[in-house]
């Protein structure tokens, strides 16, 4: 693994640990060499076995971390999501490296930027140095960008500041503003497991005081939902606990990995079902334009959106629960959306059939890449991985490296060169970035007209924030008030 692949537009820095998207490699920064036989020791360990206190320790600290990063690599290489991901890139690469037309190229590269573009939503979080506490509310509301058209995003209010327009929807100034984007949903997925893991070995190990590790877990998701520098690992968290206020903090976790996992593994037919009835539902105080969150083909992150309905709708008559299944729950959701008594196995068949097809087709692209050397192994069975109880052993996984470039071998490994593999696509590689500097593809007019519509509802939230504060006013100023915005609208 010498030979890396970690430019700027595939890999995120982070001084903890790091999976990246495009070379398939995991790096943890924090353990060097001096760790290499217990991590190994410990991989080991089945799902049952009972630990001891140090084992304990070591998954803790480090295990956990590398379960959150291998969530990644799996919600990548195995959801009908991340192989459409991986063949957007696969089919740009081949392109280029058979030596097509210009214009084969600039049609793949069109297609390609709906994964540039999670990365650009991304680029647009915007955080404070203000602490999040329990004074905070989660709101959601619609934006737009002049290249990825409007989107999705949550925001962070303080309540005692917050306005409400006619239809309860926060506007005025957040104090964090995070893009809801398929890495948004993918970090907060991982990060649920981690937690979840770290649940899992305190349930396994006996020589530890269960209660106080409890405790401590519990405040570091706390701290964690409380601290805006996590918020694109928390806010969809700090959202659920916000909607299922008196349900354990673990229960939730699993609630939020759930419906990561299954609007990760949507198959097509469930776009049409969830149609504009169902986005207006959500958005109602946007509904000119809600409709584009599906058919704006700017970017490909649209299927974000549906994270959040899916939260809205399982939390609907449910706000004062204290036990909820999440499957069973999801179940009764499906059947409701596509009016068919056996939706959760009609569900099931449709993802069958699109993730056959999109194996077919990765298989079809002459290249080289790992995806194939996993074929059906991990893909058939990890789209719904909760059931593993977090067993490194039952899936085909990628050797790691550490701080120091010492390289772990997972029990069952992913035999694949990684060097041999970086030297082959490097031109591409290459090739690729130079098409980036030359900046984002959008498809023609969505983009635009979703921005008018965008425009549009701006100008209402302006005359709702003058209503609010004409409202305050004195009876002589506030008839003032009124009289000047008629005047305005006449000239429009």
């Amino acid at each position: 693994m010498n030979l890396k692949i970690s430019r700027q537009h595939y890999h995120e820095a982070s001084n903890v640990a790091t999976y990246n998207h495009f070379s398939y490699q995991i790096e943890l920064y924090k353990y060097g060499a001096h760790f290499q036989q217990e991590i190994e020791r410990t991989l080991s360990i089945g799902a049952s076995e009972k630990l001891s206190k140090n084992d304990f320790n070591i998954m803790k600290n480090i295990h956990s971390i590398l379960w959150h990063e291998y969530t990644h690599f799996l919600d990548h290489s195995t959801t009908l999501w991340g192989i459409e991901y991986n063949i957007r890139t696969l089919n740009l690469y081949n392109t280029i490296y058979e030596k097509r037309s210009p214009e084969d190229i600039d049609n793949r590269y069109e297609v390609f930027c709906m994964n540039l573009a999670e990365k650009r939503l991304h680029d647009l979080i915007k955080k404070s140095d203000k602490k999040i506490d329990n004074s905070t509310t989660v709101g959601y509301r619609l934006n737009h960008d002049e290249a990825l058209g409007v989107y999705v995003e949550y925001v962070l209010y303080d309540k005692a500041r917050v306005i409400y327009d006619a239809n309860r929807r926060p506007i005025g100034d957040p104090i964090c503003q995070i893009p809801l984007s398929m890495l948004a949903i993918i970090e907060a997925n991982a990060y649920a497991q981690e937690i979840l893991f770290q649940r899992n070995i305190i349930d396994r190990c006996e020589d530890i005081d269960k209660t106080d590790e409890l405790q401590k877990l519990n405040q570091q998701l706390e701290n964690d939902v409380n601290n805006c520098e996590m918020s694109e690992y928390t806010i969809m968290i700090r959202h659920t606990l916000q909607v299922f206020p008196r349900l354990d903090n673990f229960k939730v976790l699993e609630i939020v990995s759930s419906v990561a996992k299954l609007v990760l593994n949507m198959p097509i037919f469930l776009f049409g079902k969830i149609s504009r009835f169902y986005i207006q539902d959500v958005f109602k105080a946007n509904e000119k334009f809600a409709s584009f969150l599906i058919h704006d083909h700017a970017r490909g992150s649209s299927r974000a959106s549906f994270f959040l309905m899916f939260i809205q709708w399982l939390a609907s008559g449910h706000e004062e629960s204290i036990d909820f299944d999440i499957d069973l729950e999801l179940a009764k959701l499906l059947r409701i959306i596509t009016n068919d008594e056996s939706a959760p196995e009609f569900v099931e068949k449709m993802y069958t059939l699109d993730l056959e097809t999109l194996l077919e087709h990765l298989k079809s692209i002459n290249y080289h890449n790992p995806l194939k050397a996993i074929g059906d192994n991990n893909t058939k069975k990890a789209h719904l991985y909760k059931s593993f109880k977090f067993d490194f052993k039952k899936l085909l996984l990628p050797s790691f490296t550490l701080k120091d470039s010492t390289t772990i071998t997972m029990p069952n490994p992913l035999k694949f060169d990684y060097n041999e593999y970086c030297m082959e696509i490097y031109k591409e590689y290459d090739a690729v970035d130079e098409l980036i500097k030359k900046g984002i593809k959008k498809r023609p007019n969505i983009a635009q007209l979703g921005g008018d519509m965008f425009r549009d509802y701006q100008l209402h939230l302006e005359a709702e924030r003058k209503k609010y504060s004409a409202s305050k006013l004195p009876r002589s100023l506030r008839r003032k008030a009124e009289r000047n915005e008629l005047k305005k609208l006449k000239k429009h």
